[in-house]
């Protein structure tokens, strides 16, 4: 009979996979970037977005829209198809 216990931290970093929605972030109640924009100004956004940390998450509706509150004013928007 196995009895170590292994206690685990996680702290500072997550992973968001988004999947099969379209979304935009906006800084400063402005969009800043979207689901079909170009790469280089995605990779550009998702870099500034990685450095905040996230306050929130309010979910919209059955279909799991959502909104996600980061600070200094940028927020993810996820909207299903």
């Amino acid at each position: 009979k196995n009895t170590h216990r292994c206690y685990y931290k996680y702290f500072g970093q997550w992973y968001l996979w988004i999947y099969m929605c379209a979304w935009r972030i906006d800084k400063n109640q402005k969009p800043l970037v979207g689901w079909e924009d170009q790469r280089d100004k995605i990779e550009i956004a998702l870099t500034e977005l990685q450095e905040r940390t996230l306050k929130s998450i309010d979910i919209a509706n059955n279909a799991f829209d959502a909104k996600l509150f980061f600070g200094d004013n940028m927020e993810l928007y996820l909207l299903s198809f």
